[in-house]
């Protein structure tokens, strides 16, 4: 078990820093290479410096779910989203998080089984009282494909929702461990 929750730490923490170098990436191409909000290779910008995803250490809530990578998960996620966000009285933005974190929970599980490892999918939530990330790890390094769907298709259309219902979202290749992780952000004011 401890080993375990030394690989779930260290996957998030990469993570991270994965996360991190995206914002360096975007403000570079928001801003120019020597302009806003990066000043030095390495350091995270100014607008994730107190609270985004370069600097995990510095979420003041934090929940972590580790899942078996079957169809039963996505109802246990989405319960553990639910009384994290009760709990740190984000309770307002509780029916958003819990469908972005379902549908990222679910397509993990499809990216994960026709793989020959049986390893879990990961359920990390971040929040600042402002923020709300959701990060959802997986062992298949292929990126999530979001599909073109007909009106009357049953399924493919849970990335459209992921960008419906999330400021932004993204994923990233994890080099220690492989796989990737798959990210959402959004607003969570307290009520």
């Amino acid at each position: 078990m401890a080993v375990q929750a030394a690989r779930a730490a260290t996957q998030l923490r990469e993570a991270a820093r994965d996360m991190a170098r995206v914002a360096r990436r975007r403000a570079k191409e928001v801003t120019g290479p020597t302009g806003g909000c990066v000043s030095a290779e390495g350091e995270t910008p100014g607008a994730w410096r107190n609270q985004g995803p370069g600097i995990a250490g510095l979420w003041p809530l934090k929940d972590y779910l580790e899942l078996e990578p079957h169809a039963s998960a996505v109802p246990r996620a989405r319960r553990s989203v639910q009384q994290a966000l009760q709990a740190w009285g984000l309770a307002g933005a509780s029916d958003a998080a819990e469908l972005v974190a379902s549908e990222l929970v679910t397509n993990s599980i499809r990216a994960s089984s026709g793989l020959e490892t049986n390893a879990p999918v990961r359920l990390w939530l971040l929040s600042d009282m402002r923020d709300l990330w959701i990060l959802v790890w997986d062992s298949s390094p292929q990126p999530p494909v979001r599909l073109g769907t007909a009106d009357d298709a049953q399924n493919g259309r849970g990335l459209l929702l992921v960008e419906a219902l999330s400021t932004r979202w993204s994923w990233i290749r994890t080099q220690e461990l492989g796989g990737k992780v798959v990210w959402a952000e959004i607003r969570a004011e307290p009520q």
